[in-house]
């Protein structure tokens, strides 16, 4: 059956619910060619074109990050995107008795959200600077907010497209962003019980119908119960590392021999002060991560809580990987960002995040130090 996409509109203020993604007929022949908001982006800041699309497609990275963490993203006056859980449904239409399996909604809402989320996912998802992002926020959403009123055909990759379908102006989520949402789903279809089996009193037609309705439930209540305590507060989600395997297994020589005299040798002893100054020295390297100017780290995830980020950073050493706080502030508010690791290259960072567990990797970003900086650990917070 062919995904359905309805909108719905009160006054001025629009909100379009997906359902499924846009069939290709919907997309005009400007926005095949070029995305729109790429050339007035340049314009607006006065940068290259190709630059000017990098920033949208960072950006597009971004929004589907941010929503796949923390199911909503504000942006301002120009609207905001959210996440919601549809239960599965029973429907009856020509064919019989349709039950369609649960899933996850990505809605736009075009009136003001009184929130604005941009500044932030452009520094701590899109590696920009304070200064950059303080010039791209404002200027992408006042490009957003006039081409979603003016009713513009415009993409946004791997996120989502804006255009007409049926006379009706609608964004609709990109298959691949749908695939993300609904990975959990992917695997279930839509059962259809015709009507002349539906309707009958047998006794095997009333096994069918409730086996398929317990079936459903279930699959419905573990979706949603899975959802809901797998989703923490912060956009991090980490895999557990799989432990090496123990050997229990004796190691026996092959051939004995006759033991060898050895004769004693002499070991001087260290210096106790030199080893409680080395053992100090190990110990406050291991508790920071120490950062020069220029120098790049991966940020796992963005708090808005220091208590949070601490208890994120435990869990993660108890997994064996190396996490410290950062704390950033931006525009006016304090945020606690996630960092591991040290490279001399963004590429170098970027070979580091691709061995990384998938859904570790697809919620962090690579930040670059403007400024030399010790990024301590939970012992001196």
């Amino acid at each position: 059956m062919r995904p359905r996409v309805r909108g719905f509109s009160g006054g001025s203020v629009i909100f379009v619910f997906l359902t499924g993604r846009c069939r290709p007929s919907m997309i005009s022949g400007d926005m095949k060619t070029a995305d729109g908001l790429a050339g007035d982006l340049a314009s607006s800041l006065g940068i290259e074109l190709p630059e000017a699309q990098r920033l949208l497609d960072g950006f597009s990275k971004a929004l589907t990050g941010e929503l796949l963490s923390a199911k909503r993203v504000s942006l301002g006056g120009a609207g905001a995107f959210s996440i919601t859980y549809i239960p599965s449904e029973k429907k009856k239409d020509a064919e019989g008795i349709v039950y369609t399996p649960p899933r996850n909604t990505l809605i736009f809402h075009e009136e003001p959200s009184g929130s604005d989320d941009t500044l932030r996912l452009a520094v701590s998802r899109m590696a920009l600077s304070q200064e950059d992002a303080e010039r791209f926020s404002p200027a992408f959403l006042s490009l957003l907010g006039d081409a979603v009123k003016q009713q513009r055909a415009f993409s946004l990759k791997g996120f989502g497209r804006f255009g007409f379908e049926d006379g009706k102006y609608l964004f609709c989520s990109d298959r691949s962003f749908d695939e993300l949402l609904n990975r959990e789903y992917l695997n279930l279809d839509q059962v259809v019980l015709p009507l002349h089996e539906a309707s009958g009193r047998t006794t095997a037609g009333k096994k069918t119908v409730a086996l398929v309705l317990t079936i459903l439930v279930l699959v419905a209540g573990i979706s949603a119960a899975v959802w809901y305590y797998l989703q923490p507060e912060s956009p991090l989600r980490a895999s557990a590392m799989e432990e090496p395997a123990k050997n229990t297994g004796l190691k026996i020589a092959d051939k004995v021999s006759r033991p060898e005299t050895v004769q004693p040798e002499i070991v001087q002893l260290p210096d106790p002060a030199a080893l409680k100054a080395e053992e100090h020295k190990e110990t406050a390297a291991a508790d920071s991560l120490v950062l020069a100017k220029g120098d790049y780290t991966i940020v796992l995830g963005t708090f808005r809580k220091e208590t949070t980020a601490v208890k994120e950073s435990r869990r993660l050493h108890a997994e064996g990987i190396s996490a410290f706080v950062w704390p950033a502030m931006v525009n006016g508010t304090k945020y606690y960002r996630l960092a591991t690791g040290k490279f001399r290259t963004g590429s170098a960072a970027a070979g580091e995040m691709k061995e990384m567990p998938g859904n570790m990797a697809r919620g962090a970003c690579i930040q670059q130090a403007i400024k030399g900086v010790v990024i301590h650990g939970e012992q001196q917070l």
